[in-house]
């Protein structure tokens, strides 16, 4: 067991050791992404701070009236995005005319 508890606390050091070696503490391309996320699913509450994500305060007894635009703004951009018939095309390497016809 004592082996296992040093392995565990070996292990503890280093993935801390690389964590911090990672991204700095002001914020990571991750919490970006996922902090974008959480707003266009509604979920405005959301914050970041030393890489770690956690819910602001609210007070009960405040009314917030947030409206979600950036989720409206997505939706209609991947809308017109899935709308259009993209045409694929390749380019032959070779001079034969053999290589460019179908």
């Amino acid at each position: 067991m004592a082996i296992d508890e040093q392995d565990l606390v070996d292990y503890t050091a280093d993935y801390d050791r690389l964590r911090a070696q990672k991204a700095r503490n002001v914020g990571s391309v991750e919490l970006r992404i996922l902090t974008n996320l959480a707003f266009i699913s509604g979920e405005q509450w959301i914050g970041t701070q030393n890489r770690v994500l956690f819910t602001r305060k609210r007070d009960p007894n405040k009314l917030h009236l947030v409206f979600n635009l950036a989720g409206q703004i997505l939706s209609k951009m991947m809308g017109r995005l899935s709308s259009i018939a993209p045409v694929f095309k390749a380019r032959s390497d070779k001079q034969d005319p053999k290589s460019t016809s179908y």
